[in-house]
């Protein structure tokens, strides 16, 4: 036990504090585009600049977001799936599915059909700045924008209320969304920022979900490979989206839940500095599996061309 020493006097010093977010996240390279510049202005408050947001804006973002990652997939997304088609070692299965999702991608452009008959529960995450104001009601009003897209665009309502132990009913608007905003601030560009993450979070697979917690004595690779496929062998087949254990390409170890969703938009593949060891980077352990990035290599890529693809 690390206990403070009797004596005050000869107590050791203790080094200046350095803060590190506890999801050190790496360059933020998505495109935007600019949805409206009404209800957004910049005002002096006390000598210093404030953003301030109107709750119309919050809500007019929200539903903006639920309509765009129900229909479209990121640039990024898409030269994958099309460089699929070019791989020499993809088999004509995987440049079937590859092809057949580019179609999918292509008809729910349209802004008629979603990308997947699965629209989600809605997921909104913020970062508010220290010089953001608004009227204190965000929660409420993203809510009632993510509300809005379901209920004026072609969305499936997948969630329920409890009406007893055993009963449920269709809330027929798709709420109550999970909102979660948090504090940031530290620099002007942070400050001055209200940062979001919308994501439209399938159910199929989320209900073969599982936490998993054991002991240190599982971290070695053949312990690890065991673990895993004796949990995977457990999930069956009834599910949508096609179902792998982790994100995307990686398997989740180490991770809350919090930070699976800021993993399946990828701004936790960055390398970033962190204070708690040192000079040393903190990496998910997902970064390299159970064993090596060759081992794997393979079963990513088919792993990525099976999968069922509608979030952001």
């Amino acid at each position: 036990m690390n206990a403070p020493t009797a004596f005050p006097d000869r107590q050791k010093p203790v080094p200046p504090y350095k803060h590190t977010p506890l999801f050190p996240l790496g360059p933020d390279t998505t495109p935007y585009k600019k949805i409206t510049s009404e209800g957004v202005r910049v005002e002096k408050v006390l000598g210093k600049e404030m953003l301030v947001v109107s709750r119309e804006a919050l809500r007019a973002l929200s539903e903006a977001a639920f309509g765009d990652i129900n229909h479209y997939l990121r640039p990024g997304h898409l030269k994958q799936l099309r460089s699929i088609l070019d791989d020499k070692e993809a088999s004509d299965n995987d440049k079937f599915v590859a092809f057949d999702f580019l179609k999918n991608a292509n008809i729910a452009a349209g802004g008629v059909l979603p990308m997947c008959q699965d629209t989600g529960t809605a997921i909104i995450m913020g970062k508010k700045g220290a010089r953001v104001l608004t009227d204190g009601d965000d929660e409420a009003a993203l809510s009632e924008g993510a509300r809005d897209a379901y209920l004026r665009r072609n969305l499936r309502y997948s969630q329920v209320a409890p009406l007893s132990m055993y009963e449920e009913k269709n809330t027929a608007n798709n709420m109550p969304a999970q909102c979660e905003i948090y504090a940031e601030g530290g620099s002007l560009e942070s400050d001055l920022a209200y940062k979001f993450m919308f994501m439209a979070k399938g159910g199929g697979s989320a209900n073969k979900s599982f936490l998993f917690q054991a002991t240190p004595s599982v971290l070695t690779r053949d312990r690890m490979l065991a673990f895993l496929k004796e949990k995977v062998l457990t999930l069956g087949t009834a599910a949508c989206p096609a179902l792998s254990p982790g994100d995307r390409d990686r398997r989740h170890l180490g991770r809350t839940l919090h930070e699976d969703g800021e993993a399946c938009i990828r701004p936790l593949s960055g390398r970033a500095a962190d204070p708690w060891l040192g000079r040393r980077q903190r990496l998910p352990r997902s970064r390299d599996g159970a064993g090596n990035l060759e081992d794997d290599a393979v079963a990513r890529r088919r792993c990525a061309v099976r999968r069922q693809i509608f979030l952001s």
